[in-house]
């Protein structure tokens, strides 16, 4: 396993590329999870609409991959910096429950929502300046009041849904396309973006992705990393 730290005109995001050769525990362990999740998994997408099975699991492998990475690079700079702090296990119960990553940070347990989408039908360079938003709380006809979270990660998926277990079969990229504190997304988000046709799901949403902060930032801020703090204008 290894990841690239990439910029488009200055905005940062992070590449993680595993293979079934050097990360078969890895990859095997999001397999099992997901499995595990897939059975206590909500049917109604977002918007409402009734999914088909073999399309929820795959989205819930895309979604468990998704939440295994942040939390491996998170372990990463942990160690790399010395900081303490620790990622807490986060089972899953029920969707209004479910927190993706929970990590204590000097005392503190932060919060952090890993949001997973496959996008492979325009550019990266459009996803990232027009064609997608960052994705932080939404509500339904459902789901009247998500709790609010402390930090909202997004990540994407580069092809399409079925695809994922011929991937993990053999090689997989994960992109860390973006994030933001609870405090951005209510300073900065666009709500009811209109760009999401998702019928009755309203997101609270940052676009273009390049208009937020950079991710080295959103982990410093997240694990209080003083030593490589930068200045944000955020």
């Amino acid at each position: 396993m290894h990841y690239e730290t990439k910029a488009y005109k200055g905005y940062e995001y992070i590449v993680y590329k595993l293979t079934k050769n050097e990360d078969s525990i890895i990859l095997n362990e999001v397999i099992e999870k997901a499995k595990e999740d897939y059975k206590k998994q909500n049917k109604k997408a977002p918007s409402g609409e009734i999914r088909p099975d073999d399309l929820i699991y795959c989205n819930n492998i895309g979604g468990v991959l998704a939440e295994k990475v942040v939390r491996l690079h998170l372990q990463g700079l942990i160690d790399k910096h010395k900081i303490n702090a620790r990622l807490l296990p986060s089972s899953f119960t029920t969707h209004a429950e479910h927190k993706d990553i929970k990590i204590e940070i000097n005392g503190r347990i932060k919060t952090i929502e890993i949001r997973s989408s496959f996008n492979y039908l325009t550019s990266l360079e459009n996803v990232l300046t027009w064609a997608f938003s960052l994705l932080g709380k939404y509500t339904t006809s459902y789901k009247l009041e998500e709790p609010d979270k402390d930090f909202y990660i997004t990540i994407i998926h580069r092809y399409k849904n079925r695809e994922i277990l011929s991937k993990l079969a053999n090689s997989v990229e994960v992109f860390i396309i973006g994030g933001a504190s609870r405090e951005i997304f209510n300073k900065r988000g666009i709500k009811n973006d209109p760009k999401l046709k998702q019928e009755d799901a309203n997101y609270l949403t940052i676009r273009p992705i390049i208009s937020a902060p950079n991710l080295q930032l959103v982990f410093n801020e997240i694990l209080e990393n003083q030593e490589e703090k930068r200045v944000s204008n955020y």
